[in-house]
């Protein structure tokens, strides 16, 4: 099971996070491509669909929130990256798996991954332009 997940997720990383992510950059700032790349991916869980409304936004807010934590902080080669990226989606696939991805669940899902990236963000922007 673990190893299903996490080459589904590198499957995922490498698509959105990957490729998604690094050509929508070309042309718009990295904040709204993780965004977009963000909305994409939620709404590519198209199971999730049926979700009551409250459920359906806490599932998607957390797929913005953490590919925005994700472009934050991503630094190195191509595989640094999507190894770190990878790591992270597939212990919050584990997460879900293992607590039966109920409603409760997936609300905590997409609060936690919007108060890290409240914090993880600001603290990225920061960091970046002190190195330049």
């Amino acid at each position: 099971m673990v190893l299903a997940r996490t080459l589904g997720s590198l499957g995922e990383e490498v698509g959105f996070r990957g490729l998604l992510f690094h050509t929508l950059n070309r042309w718009m700032t990295w904040p709204i491509s993780a965004v977009l790349t963000g909305l994409l991916f939620g709404f590519w869980h198209v199971r999730y669909y049926g979700l009551p409304p409250l459920e359906l936004l806490g599932f998607v807010s957390g797929s913005v929130a953490l590919p925005l934590t994700m472009a934050a902080v991503m630094v190195g080669s191509f595989c640094r990256r999507m190894t770190v990226c990878t790591i992270l989606h597939t212990e919050a696939n584990l997460a879900l798996s293992f607590t039966g991805g109920d409603h409760v669940t997936l609300m905590t899902f997409g609060g936690s991954m919007v108060a890290a990236a409240v914090v993880i963000v600001p603290v990225a922007l920061v960091l970046r332009r002190r190195k330049r």
